[in-house]
């Protein structure tokens, strides 16, 4: 006579956050308030020219985030005419954390910024892409006044 005894049991959990940009597109984009702007999570991209006129400027990109967690386990035991002939453990464990940052970007062939009191770029990009001369020399058209 013989015969086996098993458990086994799993677990596991995820997580996600996914996001998407928002994108757009003109031959000239104009923003103009007397109020804060922040821009997260999109890109304006103008053919000519990018203007933005505010009191406070932030720019930031966002992360795509997934988290997951498995485990399992398990024993099994056999049992044959002679006794216990078998003994088995096992035991698994894995971890997964991913970011992926979606970039925010405003460009244009010509940037102008004017802020009343602060601008902030977080993991974003702004950019003119009039890049210069052939020689690749800084033509002046990413423009934003200094500050007092």
């Amino acid at each position: 006579m013989s015969g086996s005894i098993s458990r086994d049991s799993s677990t596991s959990t995820s997580q996600q956050t996914t996001h998407n940009n928002t994108n757009l597109t003109a031959a000239n984009i104009n923003l103009n308030t007397t109020q804060d702007t922040k821009i997260k999570g999109a890109n304006l991209q103008a053919t000519n020219q990018l203007n933005i006129d505010t009191k406070n400027l932030e720019v930031s990109s966002v992360q795509n985030k997934h988290k997951a967690k498995t485990r399992s386990q398990g024993a099994s035991l056999g049992i044959g005419s002679s006794g216990v002939n078998s003994v088995g453990f096992n035991q698994s464990k894995a971890d997964e954390n991913s970011k992926t940052v979606l970039l925010t970007s405003m460009t244009a062939k010509q940037v102008n910024i004017n802020t009343q009191a602060h601008t902030q770029l977080t993991g974003s990009l702004i950019a003119a892409t009039d890049t210069g001369d052939k020689d690749g020399n800084d033509n002046g058209q990413l423009i934003s006044p200094p500050t007092a």
